[in-house]
């Protein structure tokens, strides 16, 4: 209770020194705006007291040079008048007219007024600003107790500072001008145009358009923008622009046309096998399984890769993709993207068309692409029937005929193989069935994992079973079908590639490479039914390998422990000459050379697709390799000819 107490006498004590202050305060405005009221009313007066004594002045000084120059005229012309003897008037009338003229001048005398006239100044145009503030009760600064009396003071004293002048408060705009000159403070008048008429607006048709366009509705546009043909549109420039900015070399390329252009890609490789670009798209292709891979031959630096179906399969996802990257692309930008409502396991352009694309699905269906068009499924099918594949398919090859004639082959896991016509997808122009003739009554179907033809051959082609077996065989012919059979891997083999014989002087077309999931690699020749030599470097098992389109004696394997190996037969019969992992050991599926001879395209089993160089020393041949190769393959029969003897 005590301190309660002392604290409110505390609290009066200094509610009074306040409120005796605040009075004082409030006194000392009052007297200095009366002050300075009564000094604004003396200066005004004493302006116009000035200024009416010197219009007085002005008026006295007028009469009086009247007055003096009239009367002094006629004084002289009296006395002139009177010392004359001889004057011909008389002295009356002469009296008579000075009289007349006083009272004319008189009479001039009395109209003469004096006039106060008032002074008008037209002020300049004056542009009013204004600010805005707040009033608030001074009692909530101190509101409470701990409130020192020094921020009172302080806010006291800038309220007085801060204080307006009685000619503002009266005035309530301030103003520049002349003390006694107050300024109107009215609004400042514009000039509004006049509306429109429709003769108006024919005469002004520019300017009635121009009013109309401002008046498009935002949902038009979006309209517009959202619309199938403006996305196609849009998607078609920026990529024909970007492959603009991106491109240093060769800017000519006929995109359209396909023209074929070998582009003179800088290599900036610090190894023999480096990597040069990665194409990866993580909305479309993450963890996705590449099936297959190739190279355009009209536009070099397009590659098209198929992706398996993602596991777990989801909704939001295509069965099977077919992605076009471009390697001049600076982006990781796919150029085309395709959907298919079945898995994608081979594709391949098409050598006569640049804009065609053709795939095999695991439905067993064969479907057609083409980049030209706004969609992106296919534009042709085959149907699902008994004349035709029922099963996946995972071989497929376009055989030029002639310039006019382009079949494609295509074979089954079942074994069955059909021969199409690009005009006319219904049916297949031939359907064989590959079977091996277990007994002369029993014949065995021949389930195919993949296939190839030697180089320039259309009718006999090399294929590679799920049994491990090598089998050769003819489209046509009187001896169509399998006709031979060699001995086999220990599991299934997963590719074959020929031999390019680019050299017509050294016979090297029969032989052809395969591998398999035994982890092997083999050579062989057609004229043998044994393998010539057998690779055993690798520890995983090796998914595809692929001759060099240039070198005789180089080619490439990739396996599932991510191991890209280069092999040089000329160089080393056993070992890889050189030898890279792909990024984390990711497992390698396919690969496809460039027909440069200087890149590879591998694909993993998480939908990345890479592009690697090959130095020029090792990629490109000479003119003894040939010939040094001729010698290596003596040499490797040579040892399988005593290995077979003993």
């Amino acid at each position: 209770m005590e301190d309660n107490s002392n604290s409110t006498k505390y609290t009066g004590k200094y509610d009074n020194q306040i409120k005796l202050r605040k009075a004082k305060l409030e006194k000392m405005r009052k007297e200095r705006q009366i002050l300075q009221y009564d000094k604004l009313m003396r200066e005004k007066t004493a302006q116009e007291n000035s200024e009416e004594n010197r219009l007085k002045k002005e008026t006295r000084e007028k009469a009086k040079e009247i007055n003096d120059l009239e009367i002094n005229k006629i004084q002289e012309e009296i006395n002139k008048l009177k010392d004359s003897p001889n004057s011909e008037h008389s002295y009356c009338t002469i009296e008579y007219e000075v009289k007349t003229v006083e009272d004319k001048i008189s009479d001039k005398l009395h109209k003469l007024k004096c006039y106060n006239l008032p002074i008008t100044e037209i002020p300049p145009v004056e542009i009013a600003t204004y600010s805005k503030e707040t009033q608030t009760d001074i009692s909530r600064l101190y509101r409470h107790n701990d409130l020192s009396l020094k921020n009172v003071y302080e806010d006291h004293d800038r309220e007085y500072q801060d204080d307006v002048s009685p000619l503002k408060l009266m005035c309530k705009f301030s103003s520049n001008l002349p003390p006694g000159i107050l300024s109107p403070g009215l609004p400042k008048v514009m000039d509004m145009p006049p509306a429109l008429t429709p003769i108006d607006k024919e005469e002004n048709p520019w300017n009635y358009l121009k009013e109309k366009r401002k008046k498009i509705l935002v949902e038009k546009v979006e309209e517009i923008v959202l619309s199938e043909d403006f996305q196609n549109s849009l998607k078609r420039v920026s990529l024909a622009m970007e492959k603009v900015i991106s491109t240093n070399k060769n800017i000519y390329v006929d995109y359209i046309g396909g023209t074929n252009y070998d582009w003179d890609y800088e290599n900036n490789s610090k190894g023999p096998i480096s990597s040069n670009q990665n194409f990866y798209d993580k909305s479309i292709t993450d963890k996705r399984c590449i099936t297959c891979i190739d190279w355009s031959s009209h536009n070099t630096d397009q590659i098209a890769a198929s992706y398996y179906k993602n596991e777990p399969d989801t909704l939001t996802n295509a069965e099977g993709d077919v992605i076009i990257w471009n390697r001049n692309f600076k982006t990781e930008t796919p150029e085309h993207v395709f959907y298919c409502h079945s898995p994608v396991m081979s594709i391949c352009f098409t050598k006569f068309n640049p804009n065609l694309i053709i795939g095999a699905t695991y439905s067993g269906q064969i479907v057609l692409w083409d980049n030209r068009v706004k969609t992106s499924i296919p534009i042709q099918c085959t149907k699902l029937n008994s004349k035709a594949h029922n099963q996946p398919i995972y071989c497929l090859r376009v055989i030029d005929n002639d310039d006019s004639s382009h079949n494609i082959i295509s074979i089954s896991s079942d074994g069955k193989m059909c021969s199409w016509s690009l005009d006319m997808l219904g049916l297949p122009l031939d359907v064989m069935q590959l079977q091996l003739e277990v007994s002369e009554k029993v014949k065995k179907p021949i389930t195919v994992n993949c296939m190839d033809f030697p180089s320039n051959g259309i009718n006999n082609m090399i294929i590679g079973a799920e049994d491990g077996c090598v089998y050769s065989a003819f489209r046509f012919g009187y001896a169509s079908g399998i006709t031979n059979r060699y001995e086999k891997h220990e599991a299934p083999i997963t590719s074959i590639s020929t031999h390019y014989n680019q050299d017509r002087s050294t016979n090297f077309g029969n032989l052809f490479l395969t591998s398999s999931l035994d982890c092997t690699i083999k050579l062989w020749s057609l004229e043998s039914e044994q393998p010539l030599h057998t690779l055993k470097n690798n520890y995983d098992y090796v998914m595809d390998l692929a001759w060099s389109p240039i070198h005789p004696a180089l080619f490439v394997a990739v396996d599932g422990a991510g191991h890209i190996d280069l092999y040089n037969l000329n160089d080393d019969i056993q070992e890889p000459i050189k030898s890279i992992t792909s990024k984390g050991d990711t497992a390698i599926n396919r690969l496809k050379w460039h027909k440069d001879g200087q890149h590879i395209a591998v694909g993993t089993d998480n939908g990345e697709l890479c592009v690697y160089n090959i130095v020029e020393d090792l990629a490109n041949p000479v003119n003894a390799d040939w010939s040094m190769f001729s010698e290596t393959l003596y040499d490797i029969r040579l040892n399988y000819a005593i290995e077979s003897c003993e």
